[in-house]
């Protein structure tokens, strides 16, 4: 007799534990599917930063703040519907960095409305070039990591000749502006071949290279005048182009 309530005993506790454990299972599994599609909804992005590893290159830089900002859409009919907490920090080992005034900065999304947020990097002193590091992390709902390495390379200048390169995908534009009071003639050598130059009729003294590429001209600039040339290729940065006053 004793036996027997034994078994019974036993064979209630397996199935109470078989109960349990499925019933557990069955919660675990709700949680992570619940978590799953809310997540789907979730959008935690930037104009400049990403998920995925990414150098920007800002050559010619003339020692103002670097705009990007910080978003919870897609786009402007696709958004987060909670609000979300996020924190914004920036590192270099060769400048001081801050973001909106501060070395790191927490600030929250409105949910349920598209929100953007635009912040400031500011850079302090170096010498010609600085990797700067920015990092964004959301905290709530859902936690993501957003960032990216800017490649900041100062602003150039030759006897009041300023010029900056901005690159892009597939071009770059080149402007120079001279801050004098007389006019300058201006020469401008292209290093690489595989660079192409949106020619003007302003452009004189021509010189191009075996594949009849230019690869040197020259322009004139009256006293306060720019001008924005057009360099299409891939990777283009200022080693590749020589700005100097004509001989």
């Amino acid at each position: 007799m004793k036996k027997r309530i034994i078994v019974l005993i036993v064979l209630l506790v397996i199935v109470s534990l078989f109960s349990i454990g499925r019933t557990f299972s069955k919660y675990i599994n709700t949680t992570k599917w619940d978590y799953s599609y809310n997540s789907k909804d979730f959008y935690f992005t930037s104009d400049y930063l990403s998920e995925e590893e990414k150098n920007l290159y800002f050559n010619s830089w003339d020692g103002s703040d670097i705009k990007f900002n910080i978003s919870n859409a897609l786009n402007k009919d696709t958004y987060t519907k909670e609000n979300i907490t996020y924190e914004v920090s920036c590192l270099s080992n060769e400048t001081t960095c801050l973001i909106n005034g501060k070395s790191i900065i927490t600030l929250t999304l409105k949910g349920n409305v598209y929100s953007n947020e635009e912040l400031k990097l500011s850079l302090g002193e170096f010498q010609d070039n600085a990797n700067v590091t920015v990092i964004a992390k959301s905290i709530k709902p859902y936690k993501k990591t957003l960032q990216a390495t800017f490649d900041v390379i100062r602003e150039t200048k030759v006897n009041d000749i300023d010029y900056k390169l901005k690159t892009y995908d597939y071009v770059s534009k080149l402007l120079i502006n001279n801050n004098s009071d007389t006019n300058k003639c201006i020469n401008v050598k292209i290093l690489k071949d595989n660079i192409r130059v949106s020619k003007s009729d302003d452009m004189k003294n021509i010189k191009t290279n075996s594949n009849d590429v230019i690869n040197s001209f020259e322009i004139v600039l009256n006293s306060s005048e720019d001008k924005i040339i057009e360099l299409y290729g891939n990777g283009i940065s200022d080693e590749d182009v020589i700005v100097q006053l004509c001989d």
